[in-house]
Formats: structure tokens, C-alpha cells, sequence
């Protein structure tokens, strides 16, 4: 019987124990965590390969990309290539240290500093001047349905497990 006042039921001491269990397995989340960072990376990878923004709009095609029958945002795989995931104790982000992900994400306007004009050279070989270059908004970091969908079956899948690897 329980050592403590109120109703014994047959069975709770072995509940108790398994929900101690739980409890204890259910502080360490990591595991779930890396899961979720795979699966927030591989939706950033295939966003790059279609060109799209996470809820599926198409990026607009850069002019280097059109000009060389490239793919928007993957000239040299920088950026892409440096998107990872970062654990912390409420979760898991991702992330880019590559300065110009923001503009690309955003999209903002790109103005000469310290002379009269922007001077670059174009894909097809030549120079431009220009006072200031737009660049449109193309949403790379985000959820889309996919991703939420396999981020919910995941978290489905390790909620399973922990419950039954706790009996």
C-alpha cells in the first residue's frame, strides 16, 4: 500500500515507476531535435533545387541565372552550402554565417557607399554602372507544409517511442 494518504489502486507503484521513466528520457530531447534540423535542412536543399520560397511561390530568376542557364541563388553554392542546424536546450535552429543570406532573403536595395555608382561585371562578360541595384525578396529559411507535415510525423514517432521504451 502507498505510504502516503488517499486511495491505492493495484498497479501504482509500477505506473509511478514508468512515469519516472518517461520523465526522466523525456529531459533529453536531442535525439528528436537533429531529427527536426534534418528535416528543416533537407526542405531548405530541395527549396534551392526548385528555386521556390517555403510556401511554394518561385523565386524570380536572377539575372546571372538567366544569362547563364543557371539556378537562382546557386552560382557557386556558398550560400547554400552554408546553411546548418544548431542545437540549444529549447530546440534546434538553422542558420547561415554568409553576410548577404539576409538580403537574399528579404530582398532590399544595394546602394553605392563611398562613390557616385555601383560598378560590377555582368554574366554575359560586361560592365555596368548603376546608382542602386534591387534585389527581390527570395525566401529561403521558413516551414512549408512538407516540412511541417514530416516535422508532426516525427514528433509523433519519438513521442511512440518514448512511451513504450519507458515500460
Amino acid at each position: 500500500m502507498s505510504d502516503r494518504q488517499g486511495f491505492y489502486f493495484q498497479g501504482e507503484e509500477k505506473l509511478r515507476d514508468w512515469l519516472r521513466k518517461v520523465e526522466a528520457k523525456a529531459g533529453d530531447h536531442k535525439a528528436l531535435y537533429d531529427e527536426l534540423g534534418d528535416i528543416l535542412l533537407e526542405g531548405v536543399h530541395d527549396r534551392f533545387k526548385r528555386g521556390v520560397a517555403p510556401d511554394g511561390r518561385p523565386w524570380q530568376k536572377s539575372w546571372r541565372a538567366i544569362a547563364q542557364n543557371g539556378q537562382t541563388l546557386r552560382d557557386t553554392g556558398r550560400l547554400l552550402n552554408s546553411i546548418r542546424t544548431r542545437l540549444n536546450k529549447n530546440g534546434v535552429s538553422i542558420l547561415t554565417d554568409v553576410l548577404y543570406a539576409k538580403l537574399m532573403h528579404y530582398g532590399g536595395t544595394i546602394r553605392a557607399k563611398n562613390k557616385p555608382y555601383l560598378v560590377f561585371k555582368t554574366p554575359t562578360g560586361g560592365w555596368v554602372k548603376r546608382k542602386s541595384i534591387t534585389v527581390p525578396a527570395r525566401p529561403i529559411f521558413g516551414v512549408s507544409e512538407d516540412d511541417a507535415q514530416n516535422m508532426l510525423l516525427a514528433i509523433e514517432e519519438y513521442l511512440e517511442d518514448l512511451l513504450r521504451d519507458a515500460k
